[in-house]
């Protein structure tokens, strides 16, 4: 008697209802870590180095075939500097106009101006805008390709500018690797507008462009 008049047991909790509940932390969770605008490390670095050596490919093959038969490589540049043009010529495809990553000569001595040079502009090699497209054009692939899981323009835009990860750091130091110096004389990239224009504007502007679109697709 004194049991039937206890409190009833409590029934059984229903399994399907305990998984749900469980379930749906997990489920929010995932679902805000795809749409996070996190830097895509290692897709960048491969990307980025990709874009290089691509970009470096297509800038040199044009201006090769657009360079008059008459015209020799060692006309352009000393013999001993070929090695060098082949990647003053890349640095040379970033930017526009009168806003691109200049070639300069320095001297030891303070009364010499720096004289700047672009071998693209002022060669006849034919419209320099289609060398300043290979680099951007190839960046704006590689965005797309990063951003290409991304939800929203903000985690697109992150995702794609992680190009410059590979991108950038190759660029700044081969403006140091490819510097000649002789007999006072130094001639190479020049560090500031490689830093802006190739480190900066094209992977991260023309690579988080892409991703926004991808991000807003």
């Amino acid at each position: 008697m004194g049991s039937a008049n206890g409190p009833a047991p409590r029934p059984a909790r229903d399994e399907s209802e305990s998984g749900v509940e469980s379930s749906s932390p997990s489920t929010s969770s995932s679902a805000q870590s795809s749409s996070s605008p996190g830097v895509s490390i290692f897709g960048g670095l491969f990307y980025g180095v990709l874009s290089v050596i691509a970009g470096w490919i297509g800038v040199v093959a044009l201006f090769i075939s657009r360079l008059p038969s008459r015209t020799d490589l060692q006309n352009v540049i000393g013999e001993e500097y070929v090695v060098e043009l082949f990647a003053w010529l890349f640095y040379n495809a970033h930017g526009y106009k009168d806003f691109t990553v200049d070639i300069v000569y320095k001297s030891s001595a303070q009364s010499v101006p720096t004289q700047p040079f672009n071998y693209i502009t002022q060669l006849p090699v034919g419209n320099a805008l289609h060398f300043h497209l290979i680099p951007a054009a190839l960046l704006f692939f590689c965005g797309l390709l990063l951003a290409r899981k991304r939800s929203n323009p903000v985690s697109g835009f992150v995702a794609g500018a992680s190009v410059a990860i590979g991108y950038a750091p190759i660029l700044i130091g081969g403006s140091f690797f490819f510097t000649v110096s002789d007999a006072g004389l130094s001639l190479g990239p020049e560090l500031q507008s490689t830093v802006l224009i190739a480190g900066l504007i094209y992977p991260v502007g023309v690579g988080g462009l892409a991703g926004i679109l991808s991000g807003s697709l």
